[in-house]
């Protein structure tokens, strides 16, 4: 602090205490045993030193946005890709980490999003045993750093159950506009 602040050397021998810049939180320092050039000894005070993080952290997932997930056309059980996040204090923070939360809504029929108290297991499932299904569910990943600011991202996964009984258009934006699909007869010349 000493160096940071521009004093001059000499008053650290007396300073007791540490601050860690790269961590948020109040500090305590202590200066004592301090005295003039008669000997006065000066009476030993205390200085607070807060530390602020106020940057939430940057969350990053792993691989495609949208996922799309046909039910049906795996042996095996979903895996969610995860995610990382990075954050100016708290450094790298992996997905096995376990400090990255995940909660999931689901876009109805018109588009209209809603939170849902499942995991994405208990609703690929259910997805198993729906006929013809065509639904997305938004993904949001939290990371929370130790300060308390909290960075996000968010992954549209789309679960189809395939074959279908009729023709279907997935969208993979059911917040956005309307889609328009300009549909074709091959057998029309015109």
């Amino acid at each position: 602090i000493e160096q940071f602040m521009g004093f001059t050397p000499g008053s650290s021998e007396s300073a007791f205490g540490f601050v860690n810049t790269e961590v948020a939180g109040v500090y305590e320092l202590i200066y004592q045993g301090i005295s003039d050039p008669s000997g006065n000894q000066a009476t030993a005070i205390s200085r607070w030193v807060e530390v602020f993080d106020k940057t939430k952290p940057e969350v990053t997932i792993y691989g495609a946005n949208p996922l799309f997930v046909d039910v049906n056309n795996s042996t095996t059980l979903f895996r969610d890709p995860g995610a990382f996040g990075f954050d100016d204090l708290d450094g790298a923070i992996e997905w096995e980490s376990g400090k990255i939360t995940v909660s999931i809504h689901s876009y109805d029929e018109n588009g209209t999003k809603s939170p849902t108290n499942s995991t994405i297991d208990e609703i690929v499932a259910v997805a198993k045993t729906t006929k013809s299904l065509n639904k997305t569910f938004e993904m949001v990943y939290s990371l929370t750093d130790l300060a308390g600011n909290v960075g996000t991202a968010t992954r549209q996964i789309v679960l189809i159950n395939s074959p279908f009984d009729l023709p279907v258009i997935v969208d993979n934006a059911p917040d956005q506009k309307e889609m328009i699909v300009d549909v074709r007869d091959p057998t029309d010349p015109n």
